[in-house]
């Protein structure tokens, strides 16, 4: 374009603390340059609330779950019918937990770990085998 033009973005994801960005521009001529990096520090009272399953080992399955340091989650363990095989009330010490869900030997398959917070549920999958 030969007029200033204007763009944005939203990282919906970010890291608690410092988080660096920069912009990759392609121009119709085939050329492309990089901006100057830029830090923004994401501290603040808006935590993301989020559950990330970690690869099950030795017959057990563990989580991180991410959220407020005090508060409560349930978190449930179920099969592809939604059905609930194992339902566990969490309550954090930090705002980044590493929980065991369980310790038992399931059929392999695929099976969802369901985290309830105030205002959603959020569902991940993972695969046992």
């Amino acid at each position: 374009s030969n007029s200033l033009q204007s763009y944005s973005a939203i990282d919906n994801s970010p890291f608690s603390e410092n988080n660096y960005y920069r912009l990759h521009q392609f121009d119709k001529n085939g050329q492309d340059s990089y901006s100057d990096i830029i830090s923004l520090n994401c501290a603040s009272n808006n935590i993301n609330e989020d559950i990330l399953p970690i690869s099950p080992s030795m017959g057990s399955v563990d989580v991180i779950i991410q959220g407020i340091s005090g508060r409560s989650y349930q978190v449930f363990f179920t099969n592809v019918l939604g059905q609930i095989i194992i339902n566990k009330e969490i309550t954090l010490s930090e705002y980044q937990q590493n929980i065991r869900i369980y310790d038992l030997s399931f059929a392999s398959g695929i099976y969802y770990i369901v985290m309830k917070t105030e205002n959603k549920n959020i569902s991940k999958p993972i695969v046992l085998y």
